[in-house]
C-alpha cells in the first residue's frame, strides 16, 4: 500500500504540491555550492534527455568543464587525455581508467571519490570540483558500458539518470539568479545588527558579496525592524519575511531594496494597497504572496514589475478572472494558485472485514 502512495506523493511534490503547502519553500536559500560553475549540458531541460546522446550531450560537457584543464591536447597530466573517446579508452600511464564490469572500481571513479586533501584526488582541490550528481552521472555511464554513441533512452537506469541531470540543471538555474555585476561587501556592523535580532544573513554563493536575509528565526519582526535592511540594500537579493508581523507600512521600506530579486511575504499582514510599494523593485523575479488578504486589485499592480517571472497566490482572494487579466498583460509570467488535487489510488483504501 505504502509504496505506490509514496511514489505518488513524490511526484505531486515535484510538480508543485509541496510548493503551496510547505512553509518557505521558495526561499529556503540553499547556498550549498558544490562547484564553481555548472557544466554546459547540450540539453536545456530533463525533458530533452530521452533524445540525448549520453556521452556527447551529458558526460563530455562535464569532462570539458572539470577535467580538460589537466587532461586535454594542451596538457596531459599522468599522460591522460579525456578530450577524445579513443584516448579515454586508452587511459594514462597507469593504464585504463574505466572498468565497466565494476564501475566504482574504475580508476577514474577512485580518483573522484578520494578525499579532497588527497594529492591523487581529481580534480585538484584548487580546481572546480564535481558535484555528487555529476559523479553519479559518470558512474551510471560507466556501469552501462561507457558507450560513446547510445542515447540516454537506451540506458536501464534512465529514471535515476534523469534525476541526476535535473539536480545539475537546478544548480545551474540557482547560479543564474545571482547578478553578474559584483558589489562591495556589506559592513560587518550592519550584518551584526540584523543577526542580533535573530535574522539569518548568509552569502548566496562562495564567490560573491550578495546576501540572502531570512527572518525564519525572527517571526516577531515588525515594520520598524525592516529599517535594518537599508544599509545592506546593495548586497541584498533574496529576502524571506514569511510569517512575520509586517504590514503595508513595512512594504515602503521593502520598496527601497533596489537589487531584490526574490521576495517571500507568505502569511504576513499585507493588503492590496501595500503592493503598490513593490512596483519600484525593478529586479524582482519571484514573489511569494501565499496566505495574504489580497485580491485582484492588488495583483493588478504587479504587471508593472518588468522582470517578475513567478508569482505565488495560494490561499489569497485573487479570482480566476484576476489571474487571467494578469496573464493577458504578462503572458510569460508563471502564476501558481495552488489547489493541487492528489488522485486517490485503489490501494489508498483499506477494507477491514471481521471474522465470519
Amino acid at each position: 500500500m505504502f509504496i505506490p502512495l509514496i511514489g505518488l506523493l513524490s511526484l505531486t511534490g515535484h510538480l508543485g504540491g509541496s510548493i503551496t503547502h510547505g512553509e518557505g519553500y521558495l526561499f529556503s536559500f540553499n547556498t550549498e555550492d558544490d562547484h564553481e560553475s555548472a557544466p554546459s549540458f547540450k540539453i536545456l531541460s530533463v525533458n530533452d534527455a530521452d533524445s540525448a546522446i549520453y556521452y556527447s550531450d551529458i558526460i563530455e560537457p562535464i569532462l570539458k568543464s572539470r577535467c580538460y584543464s589537466c587532461h586535454s591536447a594542451s596538457k596531459q597530466k599522468g599522460q591522460l587525455r579525456l578530450d577524445r573517446p579513443d584516448l579515454i579508452v586508452k587511459g594514462g600511464k597507469h593504464g585504463e581508467i574505466i572498468d565497466a564490469a565494476v564501475a566504482d572500481s574504475s580508476e577514474v571513479m577512485k580518483r573522484l571519490m578520494l578525499p579532497l586533501e588527497d594529492e591523487h584526488h581529481m580534480p585538484p582541490n584548487e580546481k572546480p570540483q564535481l558535484s555528487s550528481a555529476e559523479i553519479a552521472l559518470i558512474q551510471s555511464w560507466i556501469e552501462e558500458g561507457a558507450s560513446f554513441d547510445h542515447r540516454l533512452a537506451a540506458f536501464k537506469q534512465v529514471s535515476k539518470i534523469k534525476g541526476y541531470i535535473n539536480s545539475v540543471l537546478s544548480q545551474s538555474a540557482r547560479k543564474s539568479l545571482i547578478p553578474t555585476e559584483e558589489v562591495p561587501p556589506a559592513n560587518d556592523r550592519d550584518i551584526s545588527a540584523l543577526r542580533s535580532k535573530g535574522v539569518l544573513v548568509i552569502p548566496v554563493g562562495a564567490e560573491t558579496n550578495y546576501l540572502s536575509v531570512n527572518f525564519v528565526n525572527a517571526r516577531e519582526a515588525t515594520d520598524n525592524d525592516l529599517s535594518l535592511l537599508l544599509p545592506v540594500k546593495s548586497q541584498l537579493i533574496w529576502l524571506n519575511l514569511g510569517r512575520t508581523k509586517i504590514t503595508d507600512e513595512g512594504l515602503k521600506t521593502i520598496g527601497q531594496l533596489s537589487n531584490l530579486s526574490q521576495l517571500n511575504l507568505e502569511h504576513t499582514k499585507i493588503r492590496n494597497t501595500g503592493l503598490a510599494h513593490l512596483t519600484t523593485l525593478s529586479q524582482l523575479t519571484q514573489l511569494n504572496l501565499i496566505g495574504n488578504d489580497i485580491g485582484d486589485e492588488g495583483i493588478n499592480q504587479l504587471s508593472k514589475l518588468p522582470k517578475l517571472e513567478k508569482l505565488l497566490l495560494y490561499q489569497t482572494n485573487v479570482t480566476a478572472a484576476g489571474v487571467r487579466a494578469l496573464i493577458q498583460d504578462r503572458p510569460k509570467m508563471e502564476i501558481d494558485t495552488g489547489g493541487y488535487v492528489i488522485p486517490q489510488l485503489v490501494t489508498d483504501t483499506l477494507i477491514f472485514k471481521g471474522k465470519s
